[in-house]
């Protein structure tokens, strides 16, 4: 095995705190350039986190789930909740993130202040620009942020804060805390090799192995961290990343087969109509 590979394996996950420099808030003024790069670690933050796509498209990683995005898509990420991103190969997607300590905003509405609930594998953080209501107020936080000491600036921000957490409340009454940080740390070493190499061949018994456990204890424990099996794990991302493709790129179905690691082109449409329910042609087609 690699010594990168032993190392990476083992690598914790990351926290980087971030410095409210408002005292209840921090908003990037330049644009943030995700790029398209091998991923070597997960992050985490102590407050909870909002994300506009300013431009570009790829996928988000968050804790086990892929999530597409593309320009127009807003992201919430609880605090504590580990994720990543990248942007689809060879390109440069933008983002403007705002951070919040909801806790000291919504303190006086204790059963709304804790929005860590929403994460877990039922919780999509990704809301596109369908969603008008979430995305409406998240961009309307972007806004307060960036006007600077407007009047009655945090206590817009206050009202706009509780508005969000009322419909996250109502759209997911249910939502709870999804695998320990302990299980997804187990197969971290996999899901990095899956999101950076989704293209190339993937072996199982080598992921397991550097993941130091047997094949089989492998295929339990990322069944138990994500949900689905490590096969399955990667079809979805192939195919997430190949849908992304053929709506923003140029490049011909059979290309895109191969740069999503379908030896095939008829491997590639009977896997795409299998998970998608339509054929790559029709769903560019914007027959989906």
């Amino acid at each position: 095995m690699p010594e990168s590979h032993q190392k990476t394996s083992s690598l914790p996950l990351c926290y980087s705190p971030v410095k409210l420099d408002r005292g209840w808030y921090a908003v990037s003024s330049v644009p943030y350039l995700q790029r398209s790069r091998e991923i070597t670690f997960l992050h985490t933050h102590e407050y909870c986190e909002f994300g506009i796509c300013l431009e570009g498209a790829g996928v988000f990683l968050v804790g086990p789930k892929i999530l597409p995005f593309q320009r127009g898509d807003c992201m919430f990420i609880a605090s504590g909740e580990p994720h990543l991103a990248t942007s689809l190969q060879n390109t440069t997607s933008r983002w403007r993130w705002l951070y919040l300590d909801e806790t000291r905003l919504l303190y006086r509405e204790s059963a709304l202040a804790d929005l860590s609930r929403f994460r877990g594998p039922e919780f999509r953080n990704c809301f596109s620009g369908e969603q008008s209501v979430v995305c409406s107020l998240i961009r309307e936080m972007f806004s307060c942020a960036l006007a600077g000491g407007i009047p009655f600036q945090k206590q817009k921000m206050t009202a706009l804060l509780t508005l969000f957490s009322i419909e996250m409340h109502r759209a997911f009454p249910s939502c709870g805390p999804g695998p320990e940080t302990a299980s997804i740390q187990r197969i971290h070493f996999a899901l990095n090799e899956m999101l950076s190499r989704y293209g190339e061949e993937i072996s199982i018994e080598r992921l397991a192995s550097a993941s130091s456990l047997s094949p089989n204890q492998f295929r339990r424990v990322f069944a138990k961290a994500t949900g689905s099996s490590p096969q399955a794990y990667l079809n979805h991302l192939r195919i997430t990343m190949a849908a992304s493709m053929l709506l923003r790129t140029d490049l011909t179905i059979a290309e895109i087969a191969l740069r999503c690691g379908f030896p095939t082109l008829s491997c590639f449409n009977r896997q795409f109509r299998l998970l998608r329910g339509i054929t790559p042609g029709k769903f560019r087609a914007g027959k989906q």
